[in-house]
């Protein structure tokens, strides 16, 4: 994430690949179900968990070196996502799974945020 962080800094300009591209695409790629109303299906929601994971990670305990920026970026990330989620709560044709997923997801951001936002003070 440094050397992307260095490159926005390095090249001006709409063609730099930089920390934002890399968390909204993978945000957008990862979560698209919450936008299409899909279904999510197992591998789905593993995937998700996992990304959820690195995210808390990010805001929590961030690995030695890592930007300041990326652990903003993560904690808007964890924010988008629990408003998806929200919305799509609020929406019908949930499976069981997926209701049962994105409630546990729901609290486990929650939890994150309050947790990191406590420690950041």
């Amino acid at each position: 994430m440094s050397r992307l962080q260095d490159l926005e800094l390095r090249y001006e300009g709409d063609e730099t690949f930089g920390m934002v591209d890399l968390f909204a695409g993978l945000r957008q790629a990862i979560w698209a179900e919450l936008e299409t109303g899909d279904s999510i299906d197992s591998f789905r929601r593993n995937l998700q968990r996992a990304q959820l994971q690195k995210l808390i990670g990010l805001v929590l305990r961030p690995v030695w070196g890592t930007p300041e920026d990326a652990r903003t970026l993560a904690r808007a990330d964890l924010q988008t996502i629990a408003a998806q989620v929200e919305a799509r709560l609020d929406g019908s044709g949930l499976d069981a799974y997926s209701r049962a997923y994105l409630e546990e997801t729901k609290a486990r951001i929650e939890a994150a945020l309050e947790a990191g936002l406590e420690r950041s003070l």
